[in-house]
This record gives structure tokens, sequence and C-alpha cells, in this order.
């Protein structure tokens, strides 16, 4: 546990620059609200601030991306013209932008994944009608 936790001794969510004061039961520091740009300082209880910033610890196993792949700022200067060629730099074949379709009903999902239709009769292949929603620990949910 010690060797996962120490690789962000190095680098902290929070710089110890911006500690202003500890008490023994009480942190204080500030940060930036990227709302208003404006500095903002925040008194709170140990365990507290030590839960907020445990909460950047990746789990075991995970790693940060900024240090892999694409986004690694080594890899991204090499490949950086590369990327430039595969982008689009035209104007999009549709100008209205990509569009966001409506997700399928239900019944239609059921339709296209098994081949048949939910709502018809298994006995006299009529459709059926809704009356309500029941289940067996809570009763109706809808009628």
């Amino acid at each position: 546990m010690a060797e996962y936790l120490a690789k962000y001794v190095v680098s902290p969510p929070i710089s110890v620059r911006r500690l202003e004061e500890y008490d023994g039961q009480q942190v204080r520091y500030w940060y930036e609200d990227h709302k208003t740009q404006a500095i903002q300082h925040t008194t709170l209880p140990v365990l507290r601030f030590i839960g907020r910033m445990i909460q950047h610890i990746l789990p075991k196993g995970f790693q940060r991306i900024r240090y892999f792949g694409l986004h690694s700022n080594p890899r991204y200067h090499q490949i950086r013209e590369q990327l430039a060629t595969l982008l689009p730099t035209g104007e999009p074949s549709d100008r209205r932008g990509c569009r966001v379709l409506p997700r399928p009903q239900f019944a239609q999902l059921f339709l296209d994944t098994f081949g048949q239709e939910p709502l018809l009769c298994p006995r006299c292949a009529t459709p059926m009608d809704w009356e309500y929603l029941y289940h067996p620990k809570y009763g109706i949910l809808a009628e």
C-alpha cells in the first residue's frame, strides 16, 4: 500500500504551498474557483480533507491517461503532424452538424433483437393492451 501511495507524494492533488494552516483538527487551504476565477479559502476537518484527497487516487492497476497513449505529452508532440493529417479540416457534409437520433422504443428493440413482436398475444396473435404494471413485492406500479 505504501508503494502505491508513494507515487502521489511527488504530485499530490493539492500543492503543499496552498495549505495555509493546520492545527491538528482543521486544515485551511485556498483554491481558484474555475467559474469566477477568484481565490477561495476554505477550512475543513482533517478527515474530510483527507477524504477529498484520496478521491484522486486511482484504483490499483489503473493508469493516468495523461502519461500514456495519445494524451501523453511526449507522445503527442511526436505525432502532432500525423494527427493533423487524420483530422478533417473541410466543411462537414451536413451543415446542421451531427444529429442525435431518439432511442428506439422497447417494442422496436425487442423486434430487432428477437425477431418477434413483444406485444402480440401468444395465443391469438392480436395486439395486447396495456392495463397495469405489477410487481410481486411492491404491487401495482403503473396503470
